[in-house]
């Protein structure tokens, strides 16, 4: 059997199975269980071994139940970077591409600057910040033990030799005490109530604790709001729900923030928030 042969077995099998299913999936399940690249896929010709051909319907079997294809191949690219992900970690999002952006364009390109990436996850967010930028020291926070694996196996590969360290901690119930230039978060932003009315890729398979935001999502906005240390004039960063511009800006308002903005997505939905501290203006940064 070869590659183009074994591309329309699955996709029959798939057919079979009534599940919703793209091209693009199959064919990145292809690539990585063979090893080819994509002119090689679309050629075809390649002969496919007996054990290539069973990894490969293994992984078809999975995508079958509505797994997500990122987890079957352990890969996601966001920001143009091949991001190692498992179960256990949220899905990186092109959306969140914007807060990345967002952030590097507001930072001094020349500074040397603390950067605190809450709820990390993948480590994606602040990964990408501290590649697309210089001197940056990058500190990475999540609760969940796998987030922790996860974002530091990806920040080995794609930021080794850089300053950074990755902590395990809840900070709902504990916060980092350094002084940061800037904070940002992709937190937990899903109502409690939601959750089960999400599409079932996400629900069934992405991390409860990745989503859920509390009984009106906005749990984690106000302990990293109410919380976080920034130096003068830093910069806080948040992701957010399409609805929830105007409740993360008051909450950063209550809690003494100025220059607050809300950037829209290219379906032109909130989804950034960006505000500068006020209240610790005359605080001193001491190391």
């Amino acid at each position: 059997m070869n590659v183009k042969e074994l591309r329309h077995s699955v996709k029959n099998f798939l057919e079979l199975k009534n599940c919703n299913f793209c091209d693009a999936d199959v064919t990145l399940i292809l690539m990585k269980n063979l090893n080819i690249s994509k002119t090689q896929m679309l050629v075809g010709d390649k002969v496919v071994t007996s054990e290539e051909e069973d990894a490969v319907f293994e992984c078809a079997k999975r995508l079958a139940v509505g797994e997500p294809v990122q987890y079957i191949i352990n890969e996601c690219e966001f920001m143009s970077l091949p991001f190692f992900v498992e179960r256990g970690v949220l899905i990186p999002r092109d959306d969140t591409e914007i807060l990345v952006e967002e952030v590097i364009r507001r930072l001094d390109k020349n500074a040397k600057l603390s950067v605190a990436d809450l709820c990390c996850g993948s480590g994606c967010v602040g990964i990408s910040i501290a590649k697309y930028m210089k001197n940056l020291k990058m500190h990475f926070y999540d609760i969940s033990e796998t987030a922790i694996y996860v974002t530091g196996k990806n920040a080995e590969k794609l930021i080794g030799g850089r300053d950074y360290s990755v902590t395990q901690m809840d900070i709902i119930n504990d916060f980092p005490t350094e002084y940061y230039d800037c904070v940002v978060s992709n937190p937990p932003y899903i109502e409690s109530c939601e959750i089960d009315n999400l599409e079932k890729k996400v629900k069934c398979f992405e991390p409860k604790e990745a989503l859920d935001g509390g009984n009106d999502g906005l749990i984690f906005y106000e302990r990293i709001s109410s919380a976080a240390r920034l130096k003068n004039g830093g910069i806080i960063a948040f992701e957010i729900g399409y609805n929830q511009g105007d409740a993360v800006s008051e909450i950063l308002r209550r809690n003494g923030y100025s220059h607050i903005e809300i950037l829209k997505d290219i379906e032109e939905r909130d989804r950034v928030v960006i505000a500068r501290n006020a209240l610790q203006q005359s605080l001193q940064y001491n190391s």
